[in-house]
């Protein structure tokens, strides 16, 4: 699994990269304006409606296929993938219909605060963008098929078509002064990952068959599986439009400020920790099916130690530097000072949730991998109410850093809860928490030395200082840990040796 995870986080940096350069391009252009308040609503409705379905596959069709291939034969296992991508594409027909005939009554419910210019322009871009939504269905089934079959690294390289499309329509767009070209790049981008994973689907013995039957015992059997994890998602979906929706009523480009500032979140959670549960998944699935349980807790706690000891210093370092960050990344061009100060609050809040996020996810998977879609959904349901309930509070007193801090508290309640019912589940995971603590000092320690370097050596005036100062703190962060002998710093660094 190290070998997989360290070649993931090396796809998943470069896919990365790519990203944020088109989110730089994207905020040189446009900034945070009624443009890019409506290419966000507009993306946010697809991957919404894609969000319910893209979680159940991925929480259900690697035990399935696993199951099926051990009980069965292949023509088996490829009847049941055929079916499922038929039945998914014809939902997906379904939706967009409904979608294009009520398309601003969807878009009234995701940003109520919309002027009328911003609320035209989304309503066209969703029309657009909600073709992508065949596309990720394929691409949903696609990555789960390839991970079984042990094509993991793969996964990794699908982010490329999509950044490097997504780059071109931006550019394009501006410079032929045709905001259109947004969408359609969006449903571009899509099909070209859903391309690039097909070979390999065709290289893992793949072999299509022309099956449609919504009365396939193996999809029911999948449907009452998932319609737990779909009730969780579904929490998680009502938290995206309330917070977009309350966004939307603050001030123009608010939208757009939060979009800025969660890409920033997702980047690091994309590098660390989408990459070790890539890895991570197939096997806590083959632990729990063998009712190995000691060996699940045992991955599930070094898991959330390594994560911990990278994501700890992380989180400091946003939190310190959150204006710093936000000011190298996008100020430039139509990113103006209003942009960088609205945007750079919300990732300073945002950022008290990165470790917490991380190990949510990690939790989340340790159920799935025991079959338990039940438990996440109630804790989300819990976790959900309680972002509602701040959120509408905090938004009227702190404004926009007020969305931010009830989506972070709100993650660290759904997590704790997580953790102890997980532990009535499998039994005490196995956390030495002096090591924990350890890493907290030790970062905290080499942020208080970079701050004051930063400050008495006058980087604080300086553009540029931000890769000074991240380079320094890493620095100061690694030797410190190897000095001291914090856990887990010898096992990190041999795996880079070996590579």
């Amino acid at each position: 699994m190290k070998k997989v995870t360290i070649i993931l986080i090396f796809l998943a940096l470069c896919s990365k990269f790519l990203g944020l350069l088109r989110d730089i391009i994207m905020a040189n252009f446009y900034g945070t304006s009624i443009v890019t308040d409506a290419y966000v609503i507009a993306t946010t409705i697809t991957t919404v409606v894609m969000g319910f379905i893209g979680a159940a596959i991925s929480t259900t069709f690697i035990p399935t296929v696993t199951r099926i291939s051990n009980d069965s034969n292949q023509y088996e296992v490829h009847k049941f993938v055929s079916n499922l991508i038929n039945v998914l594409l014809f939902i997906g027909f379904v939706i967009i219909i409904i979608v294009i005939g009520n398309t601003e009554k969807i878009v009234a419910l995701f940003a109520s605060g919309f002027k009328e210019d911003s609320f035209k322009i989304t309503v066209d871009f969703t029309k657009i963008t909600i073709f992508s939504i065949l596309f990720l269905m394929l691409v949903s089934i696609y990555k789960p098929y390839i991970q079984i079959y042990g094509k993991v690294w793969i996964v990794g390289l699908i982010g490329f078509p999509l950044n490097i499309i997504l780059i071109l329509s931006v550019t394009i767009s501006y410079y032929f002064d045709n905001i259109y070209f947004l969408a359609y790049g969006i449903v571009l981008a899509y099909i070209g990952q859903a391309i690039i994973l097909l070979p390999f689907v065709k290289k893992g013995n793949f072999k299509y068959i022309g099956y449609f039957n919504l009365n396939d015992p193996t999809l029911k059997k999948i449907l009452l599986l998932t319609l737990p994890v779909i009730l969780g998602v579904s929490v998680n979906q009502i938290n995206t439009i309330v917070s977009r929706t309350l966004a939307s009523q603050v001030t123009e480009g608010a939208v757009s400020a939060i979009d800025y500032a969660s890409k920033v979140n997702g980047l690091i959670e994309g590098i660390f920790v989408t990459s070790l549960i890539t890895a991570l998944f197939p096997r806590m699935v083959k632990s729990a099916n063998q009712n190995n349980f000691e060996k699940l807790k045992n991955e599930i706690s070094l898991s959330i130690y390594y994560l911990s000891f990278i994501l700890i210093p992380i989180t400091l370092f946003c939190f310190t530097f959150s204006s710093e960050i936000i000011t190298f990344l996008f100020g430039r061009g139509s990113f103006d000072n209003e942009s960088i100060e609205m945007t750079s609050g919300i990732l300073r809040y945002f950022s008290i949730g990165i470790i917490v996020f991380g190990i949510r996810t990690i939790l989340y998977n340790a159920f799935y991998s025991i079959n338990n879609t039940k438990t996440p959904m109630i804790n989300s349901s819990f976790s959900m109410i309680i972002n509602i309930f701040m959120s509408l509070i905090l938004v009227r007193f702190l404004g926009l850093n007020g969305l931010a801090i009830a989506t972070s508290l709100s993650a660290i309640f759904c997590t704790i809860l997580l953790y102890f019912n997980l532990q009535k589940s499998i039994g005490i995971l196995h956390f030495d928490f002096r090591s924990y603590i350890r890493v907290v000092i030790v970062a905290l320690t080499s942020l208080i030395i970079t701050y004051l370097v930063y400050n008495l050596t006058g980087l604080d005036t300086k553009s540029w200082a931000l890769i000074i100062i991240g380079i320094l703190y890493l620095l100061i962060y690694i030797l410190l840990s190897v000095s001291l002998k914090i856990k887990g710093t010898e096992q990190i660094l041999n795996i880079f040796k070996r590579k």
